[in-house]
């Protein structure tokens, strides 16, 4: 690496959503931006969060010198405390950002140097003038990044909405730009304006006066904004507030501390005490809006908590809209909800929801605002990020001139010129909490066999081979045909156990098509 180059390595966030960790690199120094988690699909049985792996961070360790989240959203922050395990370094992030840092590294031994940022300096970090830029979003204090060194400068703008263009545009502008790094959330969407926050809290009011009972609420958790309309909403009408769910619970407070929502004391009750409340009286605002199936929405909506009901003349009320793939466990959570009676609102039913992401319309202005001379896409499946290369042509950029990075890449600059673009160490890592254990792609792949496929279990004695499985049956004739084939291999042997094993695999995959784990006890 010469010392007028400049990487940009994408250890997640392009060409899938979630996990967003980037590394930005002189010869000498580095700073990271982001580290998020990702959550799992039906696919990933056991499976609570996703970790971005850290191989190429530990190679480089000795040249980090800081790490800056944008803002507080778990797809940003959600790995920080794999992140300080291996870097001790001084983190800089936003005021909110930094308590909710706080608050998720408490649960462990590692303790980091925060520094909150105000966006009115420029901080020298990893070789880099770092300039923080406020953009609008749906969590207070997000921020976009203007890096520069030497000849070299980029806009790395994650998330952000554009509710006053002309303000942004004046915030960003950069004379020569040489890369902008864009939010492509919503890059094919149809939507050509997003509704204004203040939209949806009116058309909360509305729907908040209409409903005949209990209200149940849920969107993102870290989606402080709507949250705060909620809380105003709730307070025009008259209702009184319960907050379901620890990380609802958890962001709603700290923004309350911070002045960031409106919501007295007086307005706030314990599920306890809500239940001897006329059902009129309450809004439940619950995490849950994906459908995940540790939420606080799915134990209501299938009747798992004693003190929480749903009922008849209930609401429930979606202010989010489905991650791809969620879409079924989303499904499921409305049908156990209308089974008891609730009256379900979703975001195609009315105004309840506006994204926290930039259109394609103010995409286009923004890029034609800036004149990048490269342009990277950024946070979103590939469908998204390729998207948003056709929005930038259409924009001015030239074609050549925009880099699809997807994750386990890097680009390499020269000066203000881009040279090469090379691959880089990456991939996931699966964490499952009750354990608290880690596991990769081979470890994953095993759950999904037993599954998929079930497990049998071998017990070995002077009377032959013991067969016991779990996840299905086996019938009379089987389990006969099965001892035949293995009644002449001798265990004591060297090599026995493992033509047995080898046996046991080749008769399910030959007569049943399944392949199960096999162990011998």
């Amino acid at each position: 690496m010469q010392n007028n180059d400049i990487q940009i390595s994408c250890l997640g966030g392009a060409g899938e959503i979630g996990m967003n960790l980037y590394v930005y690199e002189t010869a000498r120094n580095a700073v990271v931006v982001d580290c998020g988690v990702m959550f799992p699909n039906a696919s990933m049985p056991g499976v609570d969060c996703l970790y971005p792996r850290m191989d190429y961070l530990k190679q480089i360790k000795k040249k980090i010198d800081g790490i800056v989240f944008t803002h507080g959203h778990e797809d940003h922050i959600g790995g920080v405390d794999m992140l300080v395990d291996i870097l001790r370094v001084p983190i800089y992030t936003g005021a909110f950002t930094a308590r909710l840092v706080e608050h998720k590294l408490s649960y462990g031994q590692t303790k980091a140097e925060i520094k909150v940022v105000d966006g009115q300096r420029s901080h020298e970090i990893g070789g880099f003038k770092i300039d923080f830029v406020r953009l609008p979003h749906s969590i207070p204090d997000t921020y976009g990044l203007r890096l520069t060194s030497g000849d070299f400068s980029a806009l790395h703008m994650s998330d952000l909405r554009a509710d006053n263009f002309n303000k942004l545009a004046a915030s960003l502008k950069t004379d020569n730009l040489t890369c902008l790094l864009l939010d492509s959330t919503n890059a094919n969407s149809s939507n050509k304006i997003n509704i204004s926050e203040e939209e949806v809290y009116e058309n909360l009011v509305k729907l908040f006066k209409q409903a005949k009972g209990r209200i149940f609420f849920t969107t993102f958790a870290s989606n402080v904004t709507r949250v705060s309309s909620v809380a105003r909403a709730a307070k025009r009408v008259g209702r009184k507030i319960v907050i379901v769910g620890a990380a609802m619970e958890r962001t709603t407070l700290i923004a309350k501390e911070m002045g960031l929502i409106d919501l007295p004391d007086d307005m706030l009750l314990t599920a306890n005490t809500a239940f001897h409340e006329p059902a009129d009286d309450l809004v439940y605002m619950a995490g849950g809006c994906q459908g995940e199936f540790a939420s606080a929405l799915h134990s209501i909506a299938f009747d798992e908590r004693r003190v929480i009901k749903m009922s008849d003349d209930d609401t429930l009320i979606f202010s989010s809209r489905a991650i791809p793939g969620n879409e079924m466990n989303i499904s499921a959570v409305i049908n156990a909800a209308m089974r008891l009676g609730a009256d379900v609102v979703q975001a195609s039913d009315e105004f309840v929801h506006t994204s926290g992401h930039i259109t394609p319309k103010d995409a286009e202005m923004l890029i034609k605002a800036l004149k990048p001379k490269y342009f990277i896409p950024i946070h979103g499946e590939y469908m998204h990020i390729k998207k948003n290369i056709d929005v930038a042509v259409k924009s001015g950029v030239r074609a050549d001139n925009c880099l699809l990075m997807e994750s386990g890449e890097k680009l390499i600059f020269r000066d203000s010129s881009f040279m090469n673009k090379r691959e880089v160490p990456s991939g996931r890592l699966y964490a499952d909490h009750r354990g608290n254990y880690l596991f990769d792609d081979d470890g994953l792949n095993v759950r999904r066999q037993l599954a998929r496929d079930g497990l049998v279990l071998l017990g070995l004695d002077g009377k032959g081979v013991r067969v016991r499985t779990y996840g299905f049956t086996m019938s009379n004739a089987q389990s006969t045909q099965l001892k035949g084939m293995l009644k002449d291999i001798h265990t004591g042997v060297k090599g026995g156990r493992d033509l047995i094993i080898r046996t046991v695999r080749r008769y399910f995959r030959k007569y049943q098509d399944r392949r199960p784990v096999v162990e011998i006890l």
